[in-house]
């Protein structure tokens, strides 16, 4: 998802996969954001979980209803839980809300 400071915020959807790193049991996601101040340096602001100084800013974090049974992608055993996931996010500019849903493939 990304936002243009400069211009009027607009609602904003975005959709992604991810690969499933580790086995195990899932209980929910992180989210972070970055924010990039010059694309020309890729000097930027991060919230995420690597290579950036502590700051006043939080990552969020989305549980699930019910743990999932995750297998890594990698994994020879990866037909039989799932290995990847679909994020679907919404940003609405009119009410500020972010929804986030999940789909395990």
């Amino acid at each position: 998802m990304s936002f243009h400071f400069s211009k009027p915020i607009e609602t904003v959807k975005a959709s992604t996969k991810v690969h499933i790193l580790s086995s195990g049991i899932c209980h929910g996601i992180i989210l972070w954001i970055d924010w990039v101040l010059h694309a020309e340096s890729e000097e930027r602001v991060s919230t995420g979980p690597e290579g950036h100084e502590p700051s006043h800013w939080k990552q969020g974090v989305k549980l699930f209803r019910s743990p999932v049974q995750v297998e890594s992608f990698l994994s020879k055993d990866a037909s039989l839980n799932p290995n990847m996931f679909e994020l679907h996010a919404l940003f609405d500019s009119e009410s500020g809300d972010l929804q986030v849903n999940t789909n395990f493939l």
